[in-house]
């Protein structure tokens, strides 16, 4: 045996400074796909090349320190009808001000072939949607297919006869 042997440190002994900095190289190389699989057992989610959100998972101190900073620096691009529990679980979670929020989504829509855009889309998603950006100002949100979304803005414009 060594005598001058430094016993390990956990992470979570770092000073946190020292985290933060280990934080900001943990970053995901390319934009995250959430693809929502129905099983028949449960409900399920694939989530594909997300290398360090486990981090998030491992206590709630490291959820804490290190969710809004992966939630800004990663893209995820996920199913327009999934866009409620992503932003209710990881965006927005009970406790989290609209203020503090981080997050940059692509929300993808589904194609439509004849039917009207209404039909299509659901529209209290995109509604919830533009008002969390317009509340949460670390939150930027994209949507995948411009085709649909200027006339479903027109429709919600006269639905709800408010400027968007």
């Amino acid at each position: 045996m060594h005598d001058n042997v430094v016993p390990p440190t956990s992470l979570l002994e770092l000073p946190g400074e020292l985290r933060n900095r280990i934080y900001d190289f943990v970053q995901e190389p390319d934009q995250v796909r959430l693809v929502y699989k129905p099983s028949l057992h449960h409900k399920q989610v694939e989530q594909t090349s997300q290398q360090f959100f486990g981090l998030t998972q491992v206590c709630r101190k490291l959820r804490v320190e290190y969710l809004p900073i992966y939630n800004a620096q990663t893209i995820v691009s996920i199913g327009c009808l999934h866009t409620a529990s992503y932003v209710n679980t990881f965006i927005l979670p009970a406790g989290v001000e609209p203020e503090q929020a981080r997050g940059n989504l692509i929300v993808r829509t589904p194609a439509y072939h004849g039917e009207s855009v209404e039909q299509r889309v659901p529209t209290q998603a995109i509604i919830d949607l533009i008002a969390l950006s317009q509340k949460a100002p670390g939150v930027t949100i994209k949507f995948d297919k411009s085709a649909w979304f200027v006339p479903l803005l027109c429709t919600l414009k006269r639905r709800y006869r408010t400027p968007l």
